[in-house]
């Protein structure tokens, strides 16, 4: 079965707990679910993200942005109401990184735009970046999220985002701004004409796993018990922060090709991991072999978190 829904409400942790309903949802029924989603003024940071470091907290009071903690790695972003967000969530056996990327590339080459895929998780025009994406992967299903830039606030989103300096480095990137750009600046375009072309290429994603496929709309009323539960976790201080702010040391500092990787270390010798790579789960697991856990195969990845503290 293939869904469709797009929700009218603009608070980010109500939208992030829909997500990951429909994540749920899908684990269960094996369903294909297209999920468009808009948030007031939001910074939205990632699963191993340190809050205070990536944003100006302070200012994001003073002018009303929520701050949000997603399940997926990647880098901070800003969200307003000129950004939209899609979600794809497939089964696992269904899933493919670059084919999904593609299909938020082709729908926007079938609006007359040049994009392409590059890096880690962006799609770029004229070297610029007007769509970042991140994945989540359960046992029996698969979240692809991301963003598009349409008209949103660059001065606001300049202002609150505070990335560490060797990200803007690269490439010799100054600032934030310079490194984004709105679709609305190469034309004038609606956030439905946007939302009906990804509607179409994910449609021909699915034709190579369901025969004739049709996309129905997704119903949610008996289940928002089950979604304002999960919404009260995503704001929770507990979730937004954690123990964050006991991490104050810095013990270990490195850019890898795989993203940025900081080591910080608490009164108690302990260790925490703040990272915008997107395999989570293999520096969760790094976090975990430095507190002294025994953890067998562990990636790539992992292996170069542990050699900066010196374990080979």
């Amino acid at each position: 079965m293939i869904y469709k829904y797009k929700t009218k409400s603009l608070n980010p942790y109500y939208n992030l707990a829909l997500e990951k309903f429909f994540l749920e949802y899908s684990k269960k029924e094996g369903a294909f679910i297209l999920y468009f989603w808009q948030n007031s003024d939001t910074v939205v940071i990632g699963r191993n993200q340190e809050a205070k470091v990536e944003c100006n907290l302070d200012l994001m009071k003073e002018k009303n942005i929520l701050l949000l903690r997603r399940e997926t790695g990647g880098g901070a972003v800003f969200h307003d109401k000129n950004n939209l967000n899609f979600s794809f969530i497939v089964p696992k056996n269904a899933y493919n990184t670059l084919k999904s990327m593609e299909i938020i590339k082709n729908a926007i080459k079938t609006l007359n735009f040049e994009a392409e895929i590059s890096g880690r998780n962006d799609i770029l025009i004229n070297g610029k970046k007007i769509s970042g994406n991140a994945y989540y992967k359960s046992k029996d299903s698969v979240l692809h999220h991301g963003t598009i830039l349409i008209d949103t606030d660059f001065k606001k989103m300049e202002s609150v985002l505070t990335p560490d300096i060797s990200k803007l480095q690269t490439g010799c990137v100054k600032s934030v701004k310079s490194r984004v750009l709105n679709l609305k600046e190469i034309r004038n375009i609606s956030i439905k004409e946007i939302e009906k072309a990804i509607e179409k290429e994910f449609l021909n994603y699915c034709k190579d796993y369901i025969q004739e496929p049709v996309i129905k709309p997704f119903k949610i009323k008996n289940h928002k018990a089950q979604i304002i539960k999960q919404k009260r976790i995503y704001k929770s201080k507990k979730w937004l922060y954690g123990e964050d702010f006991k991490f104050s040391y810095l013990a270990k500092k490195k850019k890898f090709d795989w993203g940025l990787c900081i080591i910080k270390r608490n009164k108690k010798g302990e260790y925490k991991i703040f990272s915008d790579g997107l395999d989570i789960k293999s520096i969760q697991d790094a976090q975990k072999i430095i507190n002294g856990q025994q953890l067998s195969c562990p990636t790539a990845i992992t292996r170069d978190i542990l050699s900066l503290v010196g374990i080979n």
